[in-house]
């Protein structure tokens, strides 16, 4: 007969010692996007579907936004890793 022994004395088989791991939530690990960062993700793409690029001026166009907002909110997104963002250097 076969099986993991558990402490001395015990009787053969499967044992397990401590409290079962728990596993952190889908929520704990990344935040959910708020409303505003949702309907900017949806922008970027709509205008990026084609295989183009979102760019700033575009997206606050379509948001109805300052473009110093979307700047904002397109970093919040790219420092979670939901989009990847090029500054403009000009």
């Amino acid at each position: 007969m076969s099986g993991v022994a558990g402490a001395a004395g015990a009787a053969p088989g499967l044992h397990f010692e401590g409290a079962k791991p728990r596993f952190p939530r889908i929520e704990d690990l990344a935040p959910v996007p708020s409303k505003s960062e949702r309907e900017a993700l949806k922008a970027i793409y709509r205008l990026a579907k084609d295989g183009g690029e979102a760019h700033t001026g575009h997206l606050a166009e379509a948001l109805s936004l300052t473009p110093g907002t979307v700047s904002a909110t397109i970093k919040r997104l790219a420092d979670r890793g939901l989009v990847d963002h090029t500054p403009y250097r000009g």
